[in-house]
């Protein structure tokens, strides 16, 4: 499969259709995640927060130049509403390297930036509840 907007799309089913966990349990087990460990735990934690899952919506894809390496920048949002009944909304731009093996892409390296005060926020007006 070509490395086009299509395969991205595809690499990112299932972050739409079973969350963050399912989107990890599906990638390479040597792909790299470059965020605090506090975030990243955080984002896992903030599902004990929320009413019901946080659902993620993919707002844009920008690929790398042909000739460059296979990348891809993605604007996610999450959305959801916490325990205290406030809405959740937080945008994330997550740049995804990509490496060719055996003649397909595999995620090699993902570096997430989101507003991780919000998150924090969120986690500790609705620990406890």
């Amino acid at each position: 499969m070509p490395f086009d907007r299509a395969f991205v799309e595809e690499t990112l089913a299932p972050l739409l259709t079973s969350s963050l966990d399912g989107l990890t349990k599906s990638m390479p087990d040597d792909c790299e995640w470059v965020m605090k460990e506090r975030v990243l735990r955080n984002i896992e934690m903030s599902d004990n927060c929320m009413s019901a899952p946080v659902e993620y919506k993919v707002q844009n894809i920008v690929l790398s130049q042909p000739g460059d390496p296979p990348c891809a920048v993605i604007e996610v949002r999450s959305l959801g509403k916490a325990k205290d009944g406030k809405d959740y909304d937080n945008t994330h731009c997550w740049v995804c390297v990509f490496k060719e093996q055996a003649g397909t892409f595999k995620m090699k390296q993902v570096r997430v930036y989101l507003d991780s005060a919000h998150l924090w926020n969120t986690l500790m007006d609705n620990s406890g509840k």
